[in-house]
Order: C-alpha cells, then sequence, then structure tokens
C-alpha cells in the first residue's frame, strides 16, 4: 500500500483532513500528516515543522509519484 502525506492536517475532527487521515488508517496505510498545530488525530503525529516546501520537486527527484488529489473522493471511489 502507499504511504500518504496529508498536508492542512486539522486536530479538528469536522474538518476533512481530519477525516481522511480516521479513514487512511482504517484502511491502514501509513499516513504523515503536516498543519498549524501539533498534535496527534487517529494515532498520526501532526508536525508544524515543514522546512523544505519545494516537495514536489524532492519527490521529483526521488522517483516518487506525487498525486494532487482529494483523498476522500479517491478512497470514497476505490481509486486510491
Amino acid at each position: 500500500m502507499k504511504d500518504t502525506l496529508v498536508f492542512g492536517a486539522s486536530l479538528k475532527p469536522d474538518r476533512y483532513s481530519n477525516m481522511a487521515i480516521e479513514r487512511l488508517v482504517g484502511k491502514e496505510i501509513a499516513t504523515q500528516a503536516y498543519g498549524l498545530q501539533v498534535g496527534v488525530i487517529h494515532g498520526v503525529q501532526i508536525k508544524a515543522n515543514l522546512t523544505d516546501r519545494i516537495v514536489t520537486k524532492l519527490l521529483a527527484e526521488n522517483d516518487i509519484e506525487a498525486v494532487v488529489a482529494c483523498t476522500l473522493v479517491m478512497l470514497a471511489t476505490d481509486q486510491y
């Protein structure tokens, strides 16, 4: 299964990022999260210090596919 990086992770349970993390964890998908506040949701540590914001370039340099899409939609439609 693919690892997933969630940007904009929120500690608030009504936020889509929080719901996405819950569903990813429920499907046993390795998940990392970055947000404005540090904390833990659904067993995933939210990190707030993203020192290098040229993520797409770094992913490409390391042959890691970047998919910009809605995680909730992909999970709901079995496109994940």
